[in-house]
């Protein structure tokens, strides 16, 4: 065969499998045949031609949940790698969701949405008399320990007003201009940009990107009950002199998803990479050039929303708090550590000129702005053994690039 025949069956058998990949890089590319005509024909010749009249037992060796007359154990972490990706993460997203409500005060001076994990208590152990506890169990009653995760504050109108200014100053045609590229790229997930400061790919990491997917989707449905509940609008929906550069999404402002996605990343991210990142007795990420390089891209992604006049720069603020929480929350449950529980302030005086800076902490310390509030860790909660699961699958693959 010489070298354009090749080249040109390569090039019939991708298009024939709708594979982009060259063909034969992968047996399972070859999947891809299915539901084509000619072999669809095929495979029904061969089965009729090629199968045993009667048919004998074809694995009399199968033992465990599939040996004849059995079937498999019910809620099995060890079928996880039975199902495909999405399959998983919409399994993984569940179990993040377990437990966590929203409490909503919109009566309060200050507007505000508290997310909670309810912990159930066995009843022997929330001090109950054995009438009262046989009572509850008889009525089917479950008690639970409230335990917050992250309080989010709405800022008064006047912040947003003075807030407005700065984004408009941010519309100003060189600044605009020289993010724009940026901003542009970034309207989708930024996954080529988190990409660039760690050594993550679709066939060297799978598993990391997946188990990342399934928190970024869990951010997103929580930043976006908390846009619902606090209903702030756009900058274009209070100036015309904004005039964003994209098609203003259809929800609120506050807080910032692209923020929160981008600070949960950055979060599960130094977490996912071992204890060398990680102080193990506070679970303070360890000061470093990759976790700073990791919250500069963040803020980077946050500003840029700015700057095409989609969101006020305090989105942004309240944004990183929330991502953080998240992906904190994210790992207490795949691994059992305690997560410490967060409040964003709403305060005019320290929120109407702010900006997102990404080196003043979270976590405690002089230099930690008011709006940022850090409380001490509460109890810990059993690891979730599906989100465990999927949490060692991507540590383990870390392991193999050294980051132990």
């Amino acid at each position: 065969m010489t070298a354009m025949t090749a080249m040109t069956a390569m090039t019939a058998m991708t298009a024939m499998t709708g594979n982009t990949r060259a063909a034969g890089s992968t047996l399972g590319a070859l999947t891809g045949l299915y539901g084509d005509p000619t072999v669809t024909e095929a495979l029904i010749t061969s089965r009729a031609r090629n199968t045993p009249c009667p048919a004998p037992s074809l694995f009399p060796g199968l033992t465990g949940g599939v040996a004849p007359g059995q079937l498999p154990g019910v809620d099995q972490v060890s079928h996880l790698g039975w199902w495909q990706p999405e399959v998983r993460g919409h399994v993984a997203a569940l179990e993040l969701s377990r437990g966590l409500r929203v409490a909503v005060d919109g009566q309060a001076a200050v507007p505000r949405v508290e997310l909670l994990h309810l912990q159930p208590l066995a009843l022997d152990a929330a001090g109950l008399g054995q009438a009262q506890a046989e009572l509850l169990q008889a009525q089917g009653i479950e008690l639970s320990a409230r335990m917050p995760l992250i309080t989010i504050e709405r800022p008064s109108r006047a912040v947003f007003d003075r807030q407005l200014d700065k984004v408009i100053a941010h519309c100003d045609a060189e600044l605009r201009r020289s993010r724009t590229t940026e901003a542009m790229a970034q309207v989708l997930p930024q996954v080529p940009f988190w990409s660039s400061l760690l050594p993550f790919s679709p066939w060297r990491t799978p598993a990391t990107y997946e188990f990342i997917e399934c928190a970024l989707a869990f951010a997103n449905q929580v930043v976006h009950r908390i846009k619902h509940a606090l209903s702030v609008p756009r900058p274009s929906e209070l100036s015309p002199l904004v005039q964003p550069l994209v098609q203003t999404p259809g929800w609120a402002a506050f807080p910032s998803g692209h923020a929160t996605e981008a600070f949960t990343f950055a979060r599960l991210a130094i977490g996912l990479l071992g204890p060398a990142y990680v102080d193990a007795r506070s679970q303070v990420p360890v000061d470093g050039v990759l976790w700073e390089a990791l919250r500069r891209q963040a803020a980077s992604i946050a500003d840029n929303r700015v700057y095409i006049g989609l969101h006020y720069p305090v989105d942004g603020v309240a944004g990183r708090l929330l991502g953080q929480a998240l992906a904190e929350y994210v790992i207490a449950k795949a691994t059992g550590v305690a997560w410490a529980p967060r409040r964003f302030v709403a305060s005019d005086a320290a929120l109407s000129d702010v900006d997102l800076d990404w080196s003043l902490p979270t976590d405690g310390g002089a230099a930690q702005p008011p709006y940022y509030v850090r409380e001490a860790p509460g109890a810990a909660v059993p690891a979730n053994p599906i989100l465990q699961a999927l949490w060692a699958k991507a540590r383990a693959e870390l392991g193999t690039l050294g980051f132990q």
